[in-house]
């Protein structure tokens, strides 16, 4: 099977942020391929709003500081977090590889990994990454809530 990935630009729909995560799952759910890869993108002066976002997130659910997300650290809760903020920065907040990875002091390919182990944790259902995985989510879905009212 291939491979799809498809951005959607805020900028250039009239559709709130609920109603392109909405379109998104649609999409992964109705079509079969072997793996498809929908990224919301909002317009680009609002990027680097969303990739903070994540990161208050991710720091406030897995307890870890920012600067240890963003640090060479590889102590577990610390990997599980800056996991968690590649994989929500560039899914929910639009962020390209290149942009998550500048933000964490990583290259594109290490943010792609860490998007896939995130991807990987959460099928697992592995306990100590889901929960705070989940909260950080819905931290962020919030934020963004707020922000498009």
């Amino acid at each position: 099977m291939e491979t799809f990935h498809l951005t959607i630009t805020a900028a250039f729909t009239s559709l709130t942020l609920d109603a392109l995560n909405q379109l998104r799952s649609e999409l992964e759910r109705r079509i079969p391929c072997r793996s498809l890869h929908v990224t919301i993108s909002p317009c680009a002066d609002s990027v680097g709003a969303s990739l903070q976002r994540a990161l208050d997130a991710c720091s406030t659910a897995f307890g870890v500081s920012q600067d240890k997300i963003v640090s060479r650290r590889r102590e577990r809760q610390v990997c599980f977090a800056r996991h968690a903020y590649c994989y929500l920065a560039h899914t929910i907040g639009g962020g390209s590889l290149v942009q998550v990875g500048k933000r964490v002091n990583r290259n594109h390919a290490t943010v792609s990994h860490s998007i896939r182990a995130s991807q990987d944790l959460l099928f697992a259902k592995y306990g100590a990454y889901c929960r705070p995985f989940t909260e950080a989510k819905a931290l962020m879905e919030k934020s963004i809530g707020h922000e498009a009212a």
